[in-house]
């Protein structure tokens, strides 16, 4: 495929409502590419398509039930009904947003006394190295998360419009090019989570490869088990905080699951073994934790909403020949993904700086990112 496409906000259950599951039908991801690169009719699509005409209207009625494309009424032409980047506003993107990314590191990097303080509190600070911390907190909670909810109380983006199916997303195509990957390397800008039992488990990198973490892999596969996965990663979080705990050790390991599971965390990085101890290689929050993350958001917030607001204004402006501001979108729409080429720039001036971690690829096809777990 020549696109990428994704998406802001929920694409819900697998169904014919669900944008991933429509693109990934052969036919339509055909025809969509085709309508991207020109707006044709039916005929013209099947004409350049070479596949028959039932299987383009089919396409075509798939696209139109997610709201994918719509008609024009004067000359049945079909054309893309969502935000499609090429390659030249991606580049454009990333020359105008890296100067802002700069600024913003530097104002909070000018905070760091206070910032590092309020770090040091976390509990697990007595056994994980501070950058490690910050990388979460700074770089994931506040830049990625907190970021986004800032953009949505000043009103400068929409994260999700109401879609068919009672879904609520906005989707977003991005032409694929070969610099890319190179160009978003060290953009730490991409937040995974997925919860078990009052329990977070976070993964946040770049997006220029795979994550091998518990929010982006199933531990039934890689064990190659016939086994539940939730009661799975039950046990690796009872695992992780028993050795946080300091009372979880390798004698204590009874069972062949435990054995296979503490292996697999070894090769995750989530914890190593060091002169026959089990420690932790990567932050644990837990809910004493949280009134320092919460005065650090109160530290930072104003920064990020005066970024923001300045960078929009900015933006909006420089950026006013990109594809999707001809077409008419709605700059807000376009905002949320600008913001992560703002503070994915941030993070990688902070990484390149010291003050956060700086995550290494550790296997091939991998990207640089780092997981941890955080209990509510």
């Amino acid at each position: 495929m020549r696109f990428h496409f994704y998406i802001c906000g929920d694409s819900g259950s697998w169904d014919e409502y669900n944008p991933f599951y429509v693109l990934s039908l052969e036919n339509a991801s055909l025809v969509i590419e085709k309508i991207i690169e020109k707006p044709s009719t039916i005929d013209e699509i099947v004409s350049e398509l070479n596949i028959s005409e039932r299987e383009v209207i089919e396409a075509v009625n798939r696209l139109l039930k997610i709201k994918a494309v719509r008609v024009r009424v004067q000359d049945e032409i079909l054309e893309p009904n969502f935000i499609v980047l090429f390659k030249e506003d991606v580049l454009k993107i990333a020359t105008a947003t890296k100067p802002l990314g700069f600024r913003l590191a530097q104002k909070i990097s000018g905070k760091w006394d206070n910032i590092g303080d309020k770090l040091a509190k976390i509990r697990c600070a007595k056994s994980i190295d501070l950058r490690k911390i910050a990388y979460a907190i700074i770089g994931a909670y506040i830049l990625d998360l907190k970021g986004l909810t800032v953009l949505e109380e000043e009103g400068l983006a929409i994260c999700g419009e109401v879609k068919p199916g009672n879904r609520c997303y906005t989707l977003y195509g991005r032409e694929k090019f070969k610099e890319y990957r190179h160009l978003i390397d060290g953009l730490f800008w991409g937040c995974h989570s997925s919860s078990e039992n009052r329990v977070e488990f976070y993964s946040f990198g770049d997006h220029t490869g795979s994550r091998f973490s518990l929010p982006d892999v199933e531990l039934r596969k890689i064990l190659k088990i016939e086994y539940d996965e939730k009661k799975l990663r039950k046990r690796v979080a009872q695992i992780l905080l028993e050795i946080f705990e300091g009372c979880f050790r390798i004698e204590d390991i009874e069972t062949s699951l435990d054995k296979r599971l503490v292996n697999l965390l070894i090769d995750m990085d989530y914890i190593t073994l060091e002169d026959g101890d089990l420690c932790l290689k990567s932050p644990i929050f837990i809910e004493d934790d949280q009134s320092y993350i919460d005065s650090l958001v109160k530290e930072l917030k104003p920064i990020i909403k005066e970024s923001v607001t300045e960078s929009y204004k900015i933006l909006k402006n420089s950026l006013r020949f990109i594809t999707p501001m001809r077409k008419g979108y709605n700059f807000r729409l376009i905002y949320i993904e600008i913001w992560h080429w703002i503070f994915g720039y941030a993070n990688k001036f902070l990484t390149e700086k010291g003050y956060i971690y700086n995550p290494q690829r550790k296997k091939q096809g991998e990207a640089r990112y780092m997981a941890w777990i955080h209990k509510g």
